[in-house]
């Protein structure tokens, strides 16, 4: 039993690694919930790269920040409506996915370098870090319901 289980796993692992891996980078595009499911993204072609702007969100502020970029560090900035915000850009096309974007994380007013790898039709890796991909956090984000509410 234990030899049949151990041939299937090795005939299917194969199959499985080749499944996720055959995504292209186009599988990129499209409307994607963010890792908590509290907001979405839209990521479209821009110029030869990926860009994507923040289309939904669960509001968590209140009072003047409520539906601001209130925690940006240009104090210019603070004011702007994060319905529409861009979240991410600037990434290269490679054979696997697309490299040398950024992220930005209207939470905590940070940017970060960031890669971002289709792994298969509906789930998207996004990796934010400081300095090199080695120093980072991976997010994977999900493809949104066809009916996906937007903010206005």
């Amino acid at each position: 039993m234990r030899r049949a289980l151990l041939t299937a796993f090795l005939f299917l692992a194969p199959m499985a690694a080749s499944a996720s891996a055959s995504a292209a980078p186009d599988d990129a595009f499209g409307v994607w919930r963010t890792a908590s499911g509290e907001a979405a993204v839209e990521v479209v072609p821009c110029d030869g790269r990926a860009c994507g702007r923040l289309i939904w969100y669960v509001e968590k502020r209140s009072g003047t920040d409520a539906g601001r970029d209130s925690k940006n560090p240009d104090e210019a900035l603070r004011t702007r409506r994060l319905c529409g915000l861009p979240m991410i850009g600037g990434f290269k096309r490679t054979a696997e996915g697309w490299e040398d974007g950024w992220i930005y994380d209207p939470e905590s007013g940070n940017t970060y370098s960031a890669t971002m790898t289709p792994d298969g039709r509906d789930r998207l890796r996004l990796r934010g870090y400081v300095g090199i991909p080695l120093l980072g956090r991976t997010e994977v984000w999900h493809r949104a319901p066809a009916g996906q509410e937007r903010c206005r």
